[in-house]
C-alpha cells in the first residue's frame, strides 16, 4: 500500500474567513484552489493565499511522484494564541479523521504558523 500524505497549509490568524468567508478547513485540491483565488483576489499582498497554492503545488507534485495525497487548509482564529490553537487542533483532528494519513507536509507562511507543530 502507498503511503498516504497530507499536504496542510496553515492560516493561523484565519485570514481565510476574514476576507472571503470560507471557514476552515477546505479539503480537496479543487476546493482549495478556489479558496486560495478568492483571498487572494480580496487582498493580493495576503500570504496566506500564496501558502495555499503552494500547498496545491506540492499536492500535484507528490501526486505526480506517485504517492496516494490529500490536501486541506485549516484555520486558527484571527486573536492569535489560545483561542487559534484550539480552533487548528479541532479542524486537524476533522482532517485526521476524514483523511488517515501516514505523514504530513506542512506548508506555512512564517514563524508564526509553526505553532501548529505541538498540536500536530
Amino acid at each position: 500500500m502507498a503511503e498516504r500524505i497530507l499536504v496542510l497549509a496553515v492560516d493561523i490568524d484565519n485570514d481565510l474567513y476574514r476576507k472571503t468567508k470560507i471557514s476552515g478547513p477546505v479539503l480537496g485540491r479543487a476546493d482549495n484552489l478556489r479558496a486560495a483565488a478568492k483571498l487572494v483576489l480580496a487582498d493580493p499582498q495576503d500570504t496566506d493565499g500564496n501558502t495555499m497554492f503552494e500547498a496545491v503545488r506540492k499536492f500535484d507534485e507528490l501526486r505526480k511522484e506517485g504517492y496516494s495525497v490529500n490536501i486541506a487548509t485549516v484555520t486558527g482564529a484571527e486573536k492569535e494564541g489560545f483561542a487559534a490553537d484550539r480552533e487548528l487542533a479541532r479542524q486537524i483532528e476533522k482532517v485526521i479523521d476524514m483523511f488517515k494519513s501516514d505523514s504530513c507536509v506542512l506548508v506555512t507562511d512564517g514563524r508564526s504558523d509553526m505553532r501548529v507543530l505541538p498540536i500536530l
